[in-house]
């Protein structure tokens, strides 16, 4: 099964803003020589995304500098993160990479919105979006 293939084959539809795209595109660029599975994965989120304008985007969406907070529906956890450049990630600190399976996957998405994919190993993942902070975080 392709990695960014979700179990019904259906993904669920994410909105970007400009500047977000912007610099997830540039980002990709700067690392275009040394791309993981993550990057690739990042790569086809963006591709599928619609790109609106800053001030077009749906209340809730996920976008960098945001907190999201999801729950891992295979285990029940629940967790909040920013979501960041890599350069800013720190995990102790709840900073998460837009460059880490999650932080590709939960990109665009909206509160109440489900993505499920088939992450490496053959290992089933699925996370529901239950709260996006509106202002970026400190």
């Amino acid at each position: 099964m392709d990695t960014n293939t979700n179990i019904n084959n259906q993904m669920p539809p994410i909105h970007i803003g400009r500047e977000d795209f912007e610099a997830l595109t540039g980002l990709i660029r700067r690392i275009r020589y040394d791309r993981s599975e993550s990057a690739e994965f990042l790569i086809d989120e963006l591709n599928r995304a619609q790109v609106l304008p800053d001030r077009e985007l749906p209340g809730g969406t996920v976008r960098l500098g945001h907190y999201v907070t999801y729950r891992d529906e295979d285990t029940g956890m629940i967790r909040r993160f920013k979501l960041t450049l890599p350069e800013d990630a720190n995990l102790p600190q709840g900073k998460l990479s837009i460059l880490t399976r999650v932080g590709a996957a939960l990109i665009g998405l909206k509160a109440g919105q489900t993505i499920e994919w088939e992450a490496p190993a053959s290992r089933r993942r699925r996370l529901t979006v239950l709260k996006v902070d509106e202002k970026k975080g400190e």
